[in-house]
């Protein structure tokens, strides 16, 4: 069979030719590198630019007799001059990053860290060896920097495992040999691997392991798991029941179609119809042992399907006592693989039948969600960490922190002191890296494993906090939550400012909004109709907008010079706060070099003059505990 060339050497070519170009001028049409195998590969050059500062040009992949989603796209290597004052290098370097069409890592557990263009580390070196052969061959010892890009790679993505595993906005640059073979077991097994040490990378103790997406729908109405998120472990259960073991998972949860785990009820660990097949054979002799008769026996036999077999004992009243039977000698042979290494549980079930079986007795026949939304008992706390100040959370706050077996965090808006209230147990995950749907998966395993998570807001959640679309997803679930309140920036800034909002005869109301962005805002709560009403207003997300902020509260009714204070990072140890006027909003950020996290107060309350006093302490008035004094 033909071999191919992975996307690693297809980037490597690219990068020589282009460096050959750049550093010579002459067109490369043609280029010959060597692959970390030892064969050597001649690629084709094509789409060829180049000018005196940079290079650029491509080599077409080829996948051979094994092509895959990449094969017939040009990988495109641009080579560029990055200035260098060091007069005294021997020898050039080489600066490798990521383009357009090519993926970003932003989850753990992967070949590159976290922010990482995903260009694989062989890759990496074959691209600084080749390009490093060209600058020696002309003593070119200056830095050349190489960007791979893939035009049409944020399209293939999608028909890859890149999006399951973190990698956005791109396909990965692979290869460890450089050479594509025919597609063989080992690939398969290797893709499994990947799966799974991510998940053990992220902190997960149990994983959903299931044979392919038959069921996928009954599987998430009835149990809550999400086969999105599942390892694909093929027909190669074994196999995944070993690594599983080795990389520390603490429970295994099989989930699958009973024409694919029947084969395991006999011991058969890789369920590839090549590899054996007696589906009928292992369901008749489990029948006959819950009492099935020698006609019922016959008629399984003769069955051409499962689901016709498990008719026929559903028929015959012994369904459920069968798959007693079934279950308990799957279990038999899946803790023998595992040699009790590691917790295993099982669910069967058909796409015709539903759930056959289920070794997870809390959540058969979906018992699960009701217990959850009948037990008082909270699982997800929301918790407000407060405007920055570690030891301004509350309390309670603090006290949930303190017992959360899992804490998701909204990351840099964190004060990472505040995480220190944690215990040395805490698995902890940063939300800004993550999506909606990653943080709920979190969120759902972890209570699924019986653990209390706390997800951590900035501030106040109930404001900008985003999470609505959490505990709607939640109820989904059957997953019972609570929220535990913060003080907001705008509390915090006032304490920074000695600031009262409500001074009697200047304002007595706070309005606390934000000037649109990506996310719009109704027309009736526009900057223009709260500024004309002249209370004190908190403005929220909207520092990088300080002169279309300026101009529409003066349009909406405040003078120019009515007094504003821009309060950055309220109440952290490095707070900013500055007193200015609304129409110098935006100059007295730009010299201070302010452009996000900081609340805009705007109001007459901060000149704290010509306000009246208050009447609750006035002689004059008599409260219910306290008499007038005149």
């Amino acid at each position: 069979m033909k071999k191919g060339f992975t996307t690693g050497s297809c980037s490597a070519a690219a990068a020589k030719a282009a460096a050959y170009m750049l550093l010579t001028g002459n067109k490369k049409q043609q280029i010959t590198i060597e692959t970390p195998a030892g064969i050597m590969f001649t690629a084709d050059i094509v789409d060829i630019e180049f000018d005196e500062t940079k290079a650029s040009c491509a080599v077409v992949k080829d996948g051979g007799d094994d092509p895959d989603v990449t094969t017939g796209s040009h990988i495109v290597a641009t080579v560029s001059l990055v200035a260098d004052d060091n007069e005294n290098k021997t020898r050039a370097s080489v600066v490798i990053e990521g383009g357009k069409g090519v993926g970003v890592v932003t989850l753990p557990g992967l070949d590159q860290p976290v922010g990482v263009a995903a260009i694989n580390h062989i890759p990496r070196e074959m691209i600084e060896k080749e390009v490093l052969k060209v600058c020696d061959l002309f003593d070119f010892c200056g830095i050349l920097r190489v960007v791979i890009s893939v035009p049409n790679g944020e399209e293939l993505a999608k028909k890859t495992f890149n999006p399951r595993l973190g990698i956005v906005d791109g396909i990965s640059i692979l290869g460890t040999t450089g050479i594509v073979e025919p597609m063989s077991t080992k690939a398969i097994i290797d893709t499994i691997r990947v799966e799974l040490n991510q998940k053990r990378a992220l902190g997960q103790e149990s994983i959903l392991i299931t044979p392919g997406n038959y069921g996928k729908k009954f599987l998430k109405e009835q149990f809550g798991y999400d086969l999105d998120d599942a390892v694909k472990c093929s027909n190669f259960i074994g196999e995944t029941v070993d690594m599983a073991c080795e990389m520390g998972f603490k429970e295994i949860i099989l989930a699958g179609h009973i024409g694919k785990l029947i084969k395991i009820a006999g011991g058969i660990m890789n369920t590839h119809s090549h590899e054996a097949d007696c589906r009928m054979e292992i369901l008749s002799s489990c029948a006959l042992k819950a009492g099935a008769d020698k006609e019922l026996a016959i008629r399984i036999l003769g069955c051409l399907n499962t689901q016709e077999a498990i008719e026929a004992i559903d028929d015959a009243g012994l369904l459920d006592n069968t798959m007693d039977i079934v279950l308990e000698r799957i279990l038999f042979y899946l803790n023998f693989r595992a040699s009790d290494r590691i917790k295993i549980n099982c669910i069967v079930y058909s796409n015709e039948s539903g759930l056959l079986g289920s070794t997870i007795d809390k959540i058969k026949n979906n018992q699960s969600s009701e217990s959850n939304r009948s037990s008082n008992k909270k699982q997800v706390h929301f918790v407000g960490a407060g405007c920055g100040a570690a030891d301004l959370i509350t309390v309670r706050g603090r006290n949930l922190l303190e017992k959360a077996d899992v804490v998701i965090y909204a990351g840099s808006l964190i004060n990472p002191d505040i995480l220190k209230y944690t215990s040395n147990n805490c698995e902890l995950y940063n939300s800004g890296i993550m999506t909606l749907e990653e943080v709920m998966d979190v969120m759902v395993l972890a209570v699924k494993q019986g653990k209390t998570v706390v997800r951590l807001h900035t501030g106040e959640p109930s404001i900008y906090g985003a999470i609505q679309e959490q505990m709607e997803m939640l109820d989904n679930y059957g997953i019972n939550y609570d929220s535990c309140p913060g003080i907001s920036a705008c509390f915090g800034a006032a304490s920074s400012l000695n600031l009262e909002y409500t001074l009697p005869g200047i304002s007595q109301s706070l309005i606390i909004t934000r000037i649109e962005g990506r996310t719009a805002v109704p027309e009736k709560e526009s900057i223009e109709s709260f500024a004309s009403h002249g209370a004190s207003m908190a403005i929220y997300l909207s520092t990088g907008l300080l002169e279309e902020l300026s101009r529409r509260l003066i349009a909406g009714g405040y003078s120019p010079n009515t007094p504003a204070a821009i309060v950055y990072k309220a109440t952290w140890p490095d707070e900013e706060k500055y007193v200015c006027t609304v129409d110098t909003l935006a100059q007295t950020a730009a010299e201070h070099s302010i452009k996000n996290l900081a609340v805009i107060i705007v109001s007459d309350v901060i000149n704290k003059s010509g306000y009246e006093r208050s009447r609750l302490y006035d002689p004059d008035f008599e409260t219910g505990i306290r008499e007038k004094r005149s």
